[in-house]
């Protein structure tokens, strides 16, 4: 799924990264391009909910975004007060490039 996610983004595996601290907490990618962080979380579940680890990597990397890549459908909030946080179902990831577009184009790391 991470792959296919990397892959949907167009980012090249340099700006992708899992993080994790010593307590536990853990995000599954980490997407860093024109100077701005996205996370982004992967659950079996169908209504995935916000977690430490989700509070702890917002706090410590001033994430931009972060999305839950989910078992359902939809796409919708996760959470009140949390506007650039949101489940995304796990069938749109064939659409995830258009869907979790940057909303400003960079450059690559590498050029």
């Amino acid at each position: 799924m991470i792959e296919n996610l990397v892959h949907a983004l167009g980012a090249d595996e340099r700006q992708c990264y899992f993080w994790a601290t010593h307590s536990g907490a853990e995000i599954d990618l980490i997407v860093h391009r024109g100077g701005r962080l996205r996370g982004f979380e992967v659950k079996r579940t169908s209504s995935p909910a916000v977690t430490r680890s989700m509070r702890s990597a917002a706090a410590d990397l001033d994430l931009r975004s972060l999305d839950v890549i989910h078992a359902g459908d939809e796409t919708f909030p996760l959470a009140r007060g949390f506007a650039r946080w949101r489940r995304c179902g796990c069938s749109t990831i064939c659409e995830l490039q258009s869907a979790l577009a940057w909303r400003c184009r960079s450059p690559r790391l590498d050029t």
